[in-house]
């Protein structure tokens, strides 16, 4: 039977802690990452809490960082013992029921990054079925299931996270798996005693592409760590530290400049003053405010009810200074009123500033020296695929690492966070496993037939054989059409190798158009079904009236759930799209329509895509080849429009020639074709001193166009641009006159069927 190397079988995070550099070394001299337990293709139910596991998959959405205790004190109640336990690698804290957190000294805190990473989008069957044959642990099965917390029987009984305790409630959050609708959209449904805890599974997995089974994961990074001092105020001090007030501009009423911390200090106590006196009415909490003001003559009487108060009768969205609005703060009820000296929802410099002006001598226990919520600005990346190794968390999330487990504790209570929210980011383990990554790894490829140090020569030379295999069944699936097979070969193997200023170099989007969709309605996604076979990741999109008008293709902020919620277009780097605009039928096309249609022009013609973020929009380089079948020239930009002329012999027994083709494809062609296509990506091209056919024949172009026919500089661009994938596709890794010579030849015979084509049939 199939075991684990014995450096990884019984790896816990506290062995890892303890060994981390001889561990994370000999990780990372694994040749085959295969023998730790891969989540993509094992049940989360057969891994082992706290035991190695890996996922793959690409990055969807960074989190807020989370504040957690790196390690922290303990004392048992019943033995009078202390220890120093760590908090790393772990969602709950590792406590017996009769132990204690001591958070006034020996605590270290730090922060760690959240990623909700996803199944890789548009992975195609083969290779998923290869990767569950390679990955996938039958003994795994036999193993006791051990992502249950331990019960009483076991003898040691540990505490309960707040989110046990949610989940043993008889209204905790269920998971709707009978919706299967594709929208992602957070849609609660409500229990008879009116309380609203069911949401869909599309909406917690929040997959890019709708209907495609999807799996998702949170991967926690460690990030930096701070000693928290055994004197409160000295913690305090550090942490105003972190937000220094010399690199703020502050003004008083008339416009002056403020140098001197006092003054500073002074108008904001002023400010704050100001907007906690008012007289509107807080309808959200059937309050009706007055005037409130602090009694200088009881400065240290100040109690918790009056904070509250206080809170209340801030003026709704006047909290102009910072990211955080009022009614923000007068939503957060008990958990600001304690937080505020700890700045968890602002500027913990200015919250500090603040509180020691006007609160006076508020007692710490009144504060609460802990940070369950921090809200920063979050960090976006473009989607990246990506191997992330790291110990498999399978309990319930503890954000503060806290020992004092109550439901009634209100310091774990997070009202900041709307129901939304809280249901969003704290989905079942079981739908969403956690993973404490030790080791994230950025993948080049997701072939699994292509190994990682491959041989360059050895690809170059058996390039032209699979090449051969290749133009063969695409010339026969383009009814007799070889220029167009010439050229969608170029289109499959290519990819952006370099960005200047806007442009993306060595993006290839294909225009095949006079598609024979009359005799064979069905022709684009007979077409794409051969395409999938070949390619790692694909994905066909009908641009029919319908889905132009309701599909989501760009990614979205949702500020109510905090979260970006996933578009079509958010695919990883090499995701082929094929755009079948033969679907697209007579009607209009509405708001959403006209911006569907600008973003898939926009990827086009600048690789790009646009996260919405609802103020504004920001721009993310991405490399995903695009594929447009159309019966006229398309309505959409192209690099290269190459209209079919169809064989009439081929165009009679097409359904046969597709049965031929999957004959002919057997599963040995059809692995070397799939090496190949990835492979040449790989392969490092360059450019020689020794071309100066190119400049020549540039010069005789220019020499010999007209005004009807102007050879410009895009031409030769065009040209260079097919000439590195020709030579590519036939094993060489430099241009030579030959592929030079055969690169013309394409474009002529290119341009003399655009000249002649017939008018459009849409």
């Amino acid at each position: 039977m199939y075991r684990l190397g014995s450096d990884f079988e019984n790896v816990s995070p506290d062995l890892w802690i303890s060994n981390e550099k001889v561990l994370k070394e000999k990780l990372l001299q694994l040749s085959n990452w295969s023998q730790i337990p891969l989540i993509n293709s094992n049940a989360s139910h057969y891994l082992p809490d706290n035991s190695m596991v890996r996922f793959r998959g690409m990055i969807q959405d960074m989190r807020n960082p989370e504040f957690y205790f790196e390690s922290f004190e303990v004392y048992n109640t019943l033995t009078n013992e202390v220890k120093i336990k760590s908090g790393k690698y772990r969602d709950t804290a590792d406590i017996l029921e009769n132990e204690k957190i001591n958070y006034t000294t020996n605590l270290k805190s730090a922060e760690r990054l959240t990623i909700v990473a996803i199944s890789m989008p548009g992975l195609n069957k083969w290779v998923l079925d290869i990767e569950n044959k390679e990955n996938y642990l039958k003994h795994l099965e036999q193993q006791p299931n051990t992502t249950k917390r331990l019960g009483s029987d076991s003898g040691v009984k540990l505490k309960r996270s707040y989110n046990e305790v949610a989940v043993d409630d008889s209204d905790a959050m269920d998971v709707d798996n009978v919706n299967k609708s594709p929208n992602k959209e957070l849609k609660i449904e409500g229990n008879v005693d009116g309380t609203s805890n069911v949401v869909s599974r599309e909406h917690l997995l929040n997959f890019p592409l709708p209907d495609v089974s999807s799996q998702s994961c949170l991967i926690k990074r460690r990030g930096s760590s701070s000693v928290t001092s055994s004197s409160p105020e000295e913690r305090n001090k550090n942490w105003r530290s972190s937000f220094p007030y010399s690199e703020c501009v502050w003004r008083d009423d008339d416009g002056h400049l403020l140098n001197e911390k006092n003054n500073v200090k002074e108008r904001w106590k002023n400010y704050f003053l100001s907007i906690f006196a008012c007289e509107d009415t807080v309808a959200d909490d059937n309050v009706t405010s007055t005037e409130y003001m602090i009694d200088d003559a009881n400065k240290s009487e100040i109690t918790m009810d009056e904070i509250m108060k206080a809170l209340k009768c801030m003026k709704v969205r006047k909290f102009k200074y910072d990211i955080v609005m009022s009614d923000m703060l007068r939503g957060g009820g008990g958990i600001v009123a304690r937080c505020v000296r700890q700045g968890c929802l602002a500027l913990p410099w200015l919250f500090n500033l603040f509180m020691d002006s006007c609160l006076y001598d508020l007692k710490e226990y009144e504060c609460g020296l802990r940070m369950d919520v921090c809200q920063m600005p979050p960090v976006r990346r473009r989607p990246n695929n990506l191997c992330a190794v790291g110990v498999w968390a399978a309990g319930d999330v503890d954000p503060a690492l806290n020992g004092e487990f109550q439901k009634n504790d209100t310091m774990i209570e997070l009202h900041s966070e709307s129901e939304a929210e809280i249901i969003t980011h704290n989905p079942p383990p079981s739908l969403v496993p956690r993973i404490h990554a030790v080791y994230v790894k950025k993948l080049d490829h997701y072939n699994p037939l292509v190994v990682d140090n491959f041989d360059k020569g050895t690809v170059l030379n058996e390039a032209n054989a699979a090449r051969e295999h290749l133009l063969k069944a695409l010339t026969e699936l383009l009814v007799g059409d070889k220029l167009a097979a010439e050229y969608l070969i170029c289109h499959l193997i290519s990819c952006v190798y370099h960005r200047q200023d806007t442009l993306a170099l060595g993006k290839f989007c294909l225009n095949l158009s006079n598609v024979p969709t009359q005799k064979y309605p069905k022709y684009g996604e007979q077409l794409y079904d051969i395409i999938k076979q070949f390619v790692t990741k694909s994905y066909y999109l009908a641009m029919t009236l319908s889905n132009m008008n309701t599909l989501a293709l760009l990614p979205k902020k949702d500020y109510e759930c905090n979260r970006l919620t996933s578009g079509i277009l958010q695919l990883s780097k090499n995701t082929h799209l094929i755009l079948d605009e033969t679907k697209l039928e007579q009607g209009r096309l509405d708001s959403i329509g006209v911006g569907n249609v600008a973003a898939l022009g926009h990827l086009i013609q600048h690789q790009k895509v646009e996260y919405d973020f609802k103020y504004y929009k920001m721009e993310f380089d991405t490399d995903i080849p695009v594929l447009i079948l159309s019966e006229g020239k398309s309505l959409l930009p192209s690099d290269f429009h190459v209209p079919l002329r169809p064989e009439e012999s081929s165009l009679e027994i097409f359904d046969a020639i597709v049965e031929a083709a999957t004959y002919y494809l057997k599963e040995e062609i059809m692995n070397t074709i799939r090496s190949y296509l990835t492979n040449i990506k790989l392969v490092k091209y360059s450019v020689t001193e020794d071309i100066q056919f190119v400049e020549n024949d540039f010069i005789e172009m220019r020499a010999n166009s007209s005004l009807e026919n102007p050879v410009t500089a895009d031409d030769l661009h065009r040209l260079l641009v097919l000439a590195r994938l020709v030579s590519l596709s036939r094993g060489f890794d430099t241009l030579n006159k030959e592929c030079w010579e055969i690169s013309k030849n394409m474009e002529k015979e290119r341009m003399n069927r655009m000249k002649n084509r017939g008018t459009s049939t849409i």
